[in-house]
């Protein structure tokens, strides 16, 4: 398997398992609207007609949006730790991963969405913060079982 296609299914498997993650909170009440917002915010960058074209359409934005940040995030570890993080990876690899994720919304997405940084104009700050880091760590876990179960497929050693 090429590197790039083990990369990009690292980082696609690591956003499903975020999805997965909210979709196990929303049983349990616990409800997200990141992905609607972040569509909302690209539409409403662009021009009037492109708007009404994708008038209704908020949530799939968001949600290619999450996609292709995963798939890209999915390069950090390569940048990290060099394409053997792809053979042998580590857990410590993938949270770094994590974090930086994490701190690339907190400091970078939130404040563009209006949020402040960390959340800052929120009274609920730290339980959104909470939610945001567990939300990344699941992402990380993703990324990395899909690395783990790459390295240790035989058809998948040729790259």
């Amino acid at each position: 398997m090429k590197i790039i296609r083990k990369i990009l299914l690292t980082g696609i498997v690591g956003t499903f398992s975020t999805d997965i993650w909210t979709i196990i909170l929303k049983v349990f009440g616990v409800h997200s609207h990141g992905l609607l917002l972040v569509g909302q915010w690209i539409i409403s960058h662009l021009s009037l007609s492109s708007q009404k074209e994708l008038e209704g359409k908020a949530l799939y934005l968001g949600w290619t949006a999450h996609y292709c940040l995963g798939m890209l995030f999915a390069f950090v570890p390569i940048a990290l730790y060099g394409q053997k993080w792809l053979h042998r990876p580590t857990f410590a690899t993938a949270l770094i991963t994590g974090l930086t994720t994490f701190m690339f919304s907190i400091f970078i997405i939130q404040p563009i969405l209006n949020f402040g940084v960390a959340f800052s104009e929120y009274t609920g700050q730290p339980i959104i913060l909470l939610k945001v880091a567990l939300f990344h760590i699941v992402y990380c876990i993703g990324l990395y079982g899909t690395a783990r179960i790459i390295a240790n497929c035989p058809k998948t050693q040729k790259t």
